[in-house]
């Protein structure tokens, strides 16, 4: 049985633009941002240039020469606190009050919105993509059996076990590091080809692949990284 611990309504998807001022952890910070940001809103609401704005103060270098231009985003894939801003607003050009995120003080640009589309018209299209990931993920566990078999694949199946028990929070933030003298590195998780992958081998491996996954669990994860480690050894 499945246990649905939460729902969360289906709100489509909007498009935005943002004005960021970015601040540090300190409360220093923080109020200078504050006081910059509201600075800014305040000269919007004046009827000040959106893009002039933008281009002058946003510290987004990635977005401020596009007027702060966002992608499509739906619920789940930013900041919470960015998203409801984001959703609450009705009109295009619309624009939020400053609000915080972890990044700094943001002020949110309404430029479109669509809702979810109905079921019917997604439907063929989402049963043929979960049909071709289907099929893509047999024929590659398919390959990745036939490949252990024929390389005298041996698991140690306990050590990878205690694998989550090295990891935390930092790894779901990409900056994950361990120390180089601890002896349980030494242990092998697996042989392949008369060859020896061990502790050690798999978290110089995690060190240079991780990224940030701020919606996937840190067990997930770790099992995640585990199987590309895994298959890497063998294509």
């Amino acid at each position: 049985m499945i246990e649905v611990k939460e729902k969360r309504e289906a709100r489509g998807e909007v498009l935005t633009a943002h004005i960021m001022i970015r601040s540090n952890a300190d409360s220093m910070s923080i109020r200078i941002a504050k006081n910059k940001a509201k600075s800014i809103y305040e000269n919007l609401k004046a009827g000040a240039d959106w893009n002039e704005q933008c281009m002058l103060y946003s510290d987004d270098v990635r977005t401020k020469k596009k007027g702060g231009q966002l992608q499509w985003f739906g619920t789940g894939n930013l900041v919470p606190a960015f998203e409801s801003a984001a959703f609450a607003l009705r009109k295009p050009g619309d624009i939020s009050t400053p609000i915080q995120t972890r990044f700094g003080w943001h002020i949110i640009q309404l430029i479109d919105k669509k809702g979810v589309p109905p079921l019917d018209e997604v439907r063929a299209d989402l049963e043929s993509k979960i049909s071709r990931d289907t099929r893509a993920a047999d024929k590659k566990s398919t390959t990745i059996s036939k490949l252990k078999g024929s390389q005298n694949f041996k698991a140690f199946s306990s050590v990878r076990q205690q694998l989550v028990n090295y990891f935390d929070s930092t790894l779901l933030e990409a900056n994950w590091t361990f120390a180089d003298t601890n002896a349980d590195l030494k242990q092998i998780l697996f042989t392949t080809n008369n060859v020896s992958y061990t502790v050690n081998d798999f978290f110089n491996f995690v060190q240079e692949k991780q990224k940030k996954r701020r919606l996937t669990s840190l067990t997930v994860y770790v099992d995640q990284l585990y199987n590309q480690f895994e298959e890497k050894r063998h294509f």
